[in-house]
């Protein structure tokens, strides 16, 4: 089965970070990953290419297939709207970890996705250091899998079960 990944970009994403559970994640001849920017307006935002480019030339030199596009609008809605289209199979998002009036006045667009997805969200914690050798084992110790109790949100733990059995890690069901 191939596996489609999308990946938003807002440039503060840690290429190292991205490469290490890509890579922990998926083999790359069965994985095409494509990576998104939005920006919120004409005009508006930082210019992504350089920071798009270093993700997209490392992914590629790596051994994935990757591509890149930028939309305009709102992040949310775009990058929801092209999960669907592309159609992915997983959302590679990472977050700032904002709370409080941060998050009151800055709101979050992958809180957002991530109750609008129609397929799993694995969330990086964009402030969370990793090991400084790059080793991905005890990388994913304990895996919170929320549930809402319909056989949709159920259908997502046979993947779980066996990335979680791969990384020798502790599935939480959260009902």
């Amino acid at each position: 089965m191939e596996n489609r990944i999308l990946i938003p970009l807002d440039g503060t994403e840690s290429v190292k970070e991205i490469l290490l559970y890509v890579q922990s994640i998926t083999p790359c001849d069965e994985t095409k990953i494509s990576l998104l920017h939005v920006l919120p307006q004409a005009g508006t935002g930082n210019s992504p290419d350089a920071h798009v480019d270093e993700i997209r030339n490392t992914l590629s030199a790596a051994g994935w297939a990757v591509n890149s596009d930028t939309r305009m609008g709102d992040p949310v809605e775009e990058i929801v709207k092209f999960a669907i289209l592309m159609p992915a199979t997983l959302l590679l998002m990472s977050t700032h970890g904002r709370s409080g009036m941060d998050k009151i006045r800055y709101g979050s667009v992958t809180e957002q996705v991530l109750r609008q997805s129609h397929c799993p969200v694995f969330i990086l914690h964009s402030t969370r250091t990793e090991p400084a050798d790059n080793r991905t084992r005890n990388l994913f110790r304990k895996i919170l899998v929320p549930l809402d109790g319909t056989d949709v949100s159920a259908s997502i733990l046979r993947c779980v079960e066996h990335f979680a059995k791969i990384h020798d890690s502790e599935v939480i069901h959260v009902p």
